[in-house]
């Protein structure tokens, strides 16, 4: 009987010690995945990929056939489609502004800040 509690709480400990150690992805971290998913697949022409990482509220202001015509548009004109850095994060409990160095056409790297917005649970960009 003592073997069967020692080899429970045994189990219980190590139980426990998985959980805390794998922690939440924090609001910075989620946002971080959000921008360079939505530039890894703008780089790599998958648009309809790019709506994945996009707020419901831009996707229905401007249509998702709309937002991808823009960026194959603009990938085509040598628009700014790389993602270089990540910046100064301000983040509330639903939205969120990132500053980002992004690099277009000859090299040329311009800084813009994305607007997010939290969606059932998730980080999406809002204003691009």
């Amino acid at each position: 009987m003592k073997i069967f509690k020692l080899t429970t709480l045994l189990a219980l400990l190590i139980v426990l010690v998985f959980s805390s150690s794998t922690c939440a992805v924090t609001d910075e971290e989620a946002i971080q995945q959000t921008v360079t998913g939505f530039f890894t697949a703008y780089q790599n022409q998958e648009y309809s990929r790019c709506l994945e990482f996009l707020s419901e509220e831009l996707k229905a202001s401007l249509g998702e056939e709309e937002i991808i015509e823009r960026l194959r548009t603009a990938q085509f004109l040598g628009d700014f489609t790389r993602l270089k850095s990540m910046g100064e994060f301000k983040i509330g409990t639903t939205r969120a502004t990132v500053w980002v160095d992004i690099e277009g056409f000859a090299g040329i790297v311009k800084t813009t800040q994305l607007t997010m917005v939290k969606e059932d649970g998730n980080w999406r960009i809002s204003v691009y």
